[in-house]
């Protein structure tokens, strides 16, 4: 489980990010961040993967803070928004690179990486270039590789950004299949499609605040719930 509590976080004393803030998040369960640009989602994600320390509070994951997390590698995996590849790297070096960083066994790294690539449709494209792939096609090589050996915890922002329809609907059969053998899911994303088809609860998240927290509404309640929690006064305007 993920418990976070009382989390106060900023990165200047005139940027408050988060005050206070309290999120459990349950093992095997998969939870959608929603907010608009600048809400906090990625400085969430970043806070529970480890990668930024709270100022106030704590975040434990199975009872130990992230930054200090023991576990094998590979427990907890992230995708970042914007890819982190290497271009001269082929699909099956970077995926063979990443399987090393998580320390996966020499006589289990290629049939691994062979069943993710074939899951996320990549199989074909192994010994292509990075920078010879689409943007929807590397969107799919970062979810691969952080797919590698079922971790755990599985962050990701905005998985769907930018990618075609094809890319997504092979992104979601992936993640739903990810999450069917035990993985826990936190996805930031715009994406509704995405949050209605794989999330069983949402957080919608404004300005720093929890404004919403449960069990997912069908799709029409919760963009009519998201518009209201997050609506800005300041920016109605009409148009004559």
């Amino acid at each position: 489980m993920i418990e976070i509590t009382d989390l106060s976080f900023q990165y200047n004393k005139k940027s408050i990010v988060y005050k206070n803030l309290n999120l459990n998040i349950k093992d095997n369960s998969i939870v959608g961040l929603l907010g608009h640009n600048g809400a906090g989602k990625t400085t969430l994600i970043k806070l529970i993967a480890g990668l930024l320390n709270p100022r106030e509070g704590h975040i434990l994951i199975n009872g130990i803070a992230p930054n200090v997390n023991k576990h094998k590698r590979g427990m907890l995996s992230y995708m970042p928004e914007y890819d982190g590849i290497y271009n001269q790297l082929t699909v099956m070096q970077n995926m063979k690179f990443r399987a090393r960083l998580i320390h996966l066994k020499d006589s289990y790294m290629e049939s691994e990486c062979e069943r993710v690539l074939k899951m996320i449709g990549l199989w074909k494209k192994k010994d292509t270039k990075a920078f010879h792939l689409s943007n929807g096609m590397r969107k799919r090589l970062v979810l691969a590789c952080s797919c590698l050996d079922y971790p755990e915890i599985l962050l990701l922002d905005e998985p769907t950004n930018g990618v075609d329809q094809e890319s997504k609907q092979r992104i979601i059969r992936l993640l739903k299949s990810m999450n069917n053998k035990g993985t826990t899911i936190v996805v930031s994303s715009h994406d509704f499609e995405l949050i209605n088809a794989i999330c069983e609860e949402v957080v919608i998240i404004n300005t720093g605040k929890i404004e919403y927290c449960g069990e997912k509404p069908d799709e029409e309640s919760l963009m009519n719930k998201y518009s209201k929690l997050t609506f800005d006064e300041e920016e109605d305007w009409d148009v004559e």
